[in-house]
């Protein structure tokens, strides 16, 4: 198989050395094998192929194995995975915060995270806010409903606080947050510490 190693942008493959892909993408690792090959492993770029990798002559096999984020600079995003079963959670080394709204509002916001892009996981999040009120995270195939202290849906938090909760993603690595509360001054957060795949 071919080498690849956490924090760089090359695979070794001989003299090509490719780039993986840029920010707001992912790789993609398989399993192959064939009824005439050894089984080997194949890389490919989520954003070209997705789910649909073109297999090397002779490997009509495939199983993905795992996924990971890039950085704005095509290199792999550290972190670890841990489990054995058909379900796998990864972990950040260091958590990304990557949405800081101001003034949110108290509209449906679609809000891109972390994580791996074309398929559908469930992310691992920490949400918060300054002077938000409720905030509440939610898939966009549910029903978009504004927060609440006190009916369903229940607000995550409030001003001040940070709450670690999951959410499942669709394709293009986004969920949907409301916040409860207008006023000026306001910041809303959303970080992501990892997701858990299904394979």
């Amino acid at each position: 198989g071919e080498v690849l190693t956490n924090g760089t942008n090359t695979a070794d493959q001989g003299s090509s050395y490719p780039q993986f892909p840029q920010v707001g993408t992912s790789i993609n690792v398989w399993a192959i094998d064939g009824p005439s090959v050894t089984g080997d492993y194949l890389i490919n770029n989520a954003y070209d192929s997705g789910l649909s990798p073109i297999l090397p002559a002779g490997y009509t096999l495939k199983r993905l194995i795992s996924s990971w984020r890039v950085n704005s600079s095509g290199n792999i995003i550290n972190g670890f995975w841990w489990g054995t079963g058909r379900e796998r959670e990864f972990t950040y080394n260091t958590p990304i915060m990557g949405i800081v709204i101001n003034n949110p509002g108290t509209s449906a916001m679609t809000t891109t995270l972390e994580t791996p892009y074309g398929i559908s996981v469930r992310a691992s999040i920490v949400i918060g806010g300054e002077n938000t009120g409720p905030y509440y995270p939610s898939s966009l195939v549910g029903t978009d409903m504004a927060p609440s202290y006190t009916a369903a849906p229940y607000n995550v938090g409030g001003s001040q606080t940070a709450n670690k909760v999951s959410n499942i993603t669709n394709t293009l690595s986004q969920i949907r947050c409301r916040c409860g509360s207008s006023a000026s001054g306001e910041y809303f957060r959303l970080q992501t510490d990892g997701w858990t795949q299904a394979f």
